[in-house]
């Protein structure tokens, strides 16, 4: 408990020294310019996006709770020398040491400067001293962590702390008395306490962002206030009609995502996803899909098309088996072959979960999901034979690269009028906006190294 609480208070005592107006964290290609993401850019889009989240909440009560020893530190001129701030770290690295975990993986150590880390360090030795005040303690006696943790509720109420982002306005993570704890001071802490893979991330989300609304300028498209909220209407009527979410109310949907209605409708994400669709609609406007329909309607439905939902049973195979993977294709064959005749008499789930080498589907009974006949996560001889067969029709066993398949068709979607193909044609549209943006932006860290090549799309809530 010690450990946690000191790694708690030692990583949120705000610094003059934090990364944050103007420094570089990334470059990218922004419609063919040099562009950039700052610390304040990337500060600003975490702490909105996870502020009502479990992430976010515990981060703002943790920057509260530094404030907190901070101000009263203050008041009782208290103070932490370098010595004892160092000595604090080095108690603080035998602790992590003792619990399997390096100090030097810690990301508020890889991202901070020694002067900050003993800034941030001099935060537990202040509250100790302010705990010992209180209790009129002698400088030599232990002061634990939940003596601690009785410290900073107290002082949570005689501050008056307001952290509900329902009564706080946009821009602000907390209030302590009148003092407002600002968005962009957790969002800091959010980034000093990131992973690589968490920050590269949201570096994605900005780029993404700024390209959309830099592409919207240029094409003189704006979303009104009134947009917006038709957005939010359609994305309601979407979850009603929505089997899964069996009946439960949108707000509740939201809630559950640690967001609000409001929320969504002060959302950079939110404005930028209408914003794309305004982009489609200028790119593509209805007389270009319509004549993309009639000209390359085939095309059209392999991409947007009724899709099919399939199952697998699938059986790993190597020209040359090892011990990891014991049989040759001509095995996988007579192995799907017997399985096979076992859906005689037992179900297609069942035989699935007991027979497939594919850990991804086996708890779900083989089942794969849905399918448009163009999509490449699939064999292109196996999506072929899937969009040839009839409703739960089950496939001979069929060559891929590391196995052979079973292909069972669950489900296929009714035909789709031409209305429907076109409004599912502006949507692929719209889909693709934000990997061409991400494709095309080289995003570089200040190294010159490129991000990862995972390109993920802007966060999108239901």
């Amino acid at each position: 408990m010690f450990a946690g609480l000191t790694l708690t208070l030692f990583c949120c005592l705000p610094n003059a020294q934090d990364p944050a107006d103007g420094q570089v964290v990334a470059r990218f290609r922004n419609n063919g310019q040099e562009a950039t993401v700052t610390a304040t850019d990337l500060a600003l889009e975490m702490a909105f996006h996870l502020r009502r989240k479990d992430e976010g909440r515990a981060a703002c009560e943790q920057l509260v709770g530094a404030r907190l020893v901070k101000l009263a530190a203050e008041q009782q001129h208290l103070t932490a020398s370098d010595e004892e701030a160092r000595n604090e770290w080095l108690e603080l690295q035998r602790q992590l040491r003792g619990a399997g975990r390096s100090p030097k993986t810690e990301p508020i150590v890889r991202n901070s400067s020694e002067a900050e880390l003993l800034a941030y360090f001099s935060v537990p030795v202040l509250l100790r001293k302010l705990v010992r005040a209180e209790l009129a303690m002698k400088p030599s006696e232990n002061v634990g962590g939940e003596m601690m943790q009785l410290w900073l509720q107290e002082a949570r109420k005689q501050r008056q702390v307001v952290d509900d982002p329902e009564l706080l306005p946009i821009g602000t993570a907390a209030r302590i008395g009148t003092e407002p704890v600002s968005m962009l001071d957790l969002g800091l802490l959010l980034l000093r306490t990131s992973s690589e893979e968490q920050r590269d991330h949201f570096v994605r989300q900005v780029v993404v962002l700024q390209a959309t609304e830099s592409l919207a300028l240029q094409l003189k498209l704006s979303v009104t206030p009134e947009e917006l909220q038709r957005q939010l209407e359609l994305r309601r009527e979407d979850a009603a009609a929505d089997p899964r979410f069996q009946g439960l109310a949108f707000e509740q949907l939201l809630k559950a995502q640690g967001v609000t209605s409001a929320w969504l409708l002060q959302s950079r994400v939110f404005r930028a996803q209408a914003l794309q669709q305004k982009i489609v609609q200028h790119n593509h406007p209805a007389a270009l899909l319509q004549a993309e329909l009639q000209e390359h309607r085939d095309s059209v439905i392999d991409r947007v098309g009724p899709r099919r939902r399939l199952g697998v049973i699938f059986a790993r195979a190597l020209d040359e088996p090892n011990a990891l993977v014991p049989r040759n294709f001509e095995a996988a064959v007579a192995h799907l072959q017997k399985a096979k005749a076992r859906l005689d008499k037992d179900p297609f789930d069942f035989v699935a979960a007991v027979e497939s080498d594919d850990p991804a589907t086996k708890a779900r009974g083989g089942d794969l999901g849905w399918f448009q006949r163009s999509d490449s996560s699939l064999p292109a001889n196996v999506i072929s034979a899937a969009f040839a067969m009839q409703k739960d029709r089950v496939s001979e066993p069929l060559r891929g690269r590391d196995g052979c398949y079973l292909v069972k068709v669950l489900a296929i979607d009714p035909e789709f009028s031409d209305a429907q193909l076109l409004a599912r044609l502006r949507e692929r549209y719209v889909l693709e906006v934000t990997p061409q943006i991400l494709a095309s932006a080289e995003i570089r860290h200040l190294d010159g190294s490129l991000l990862g090549e995972e390109a993920t799309a802007p966060e999108k809530n239901k």
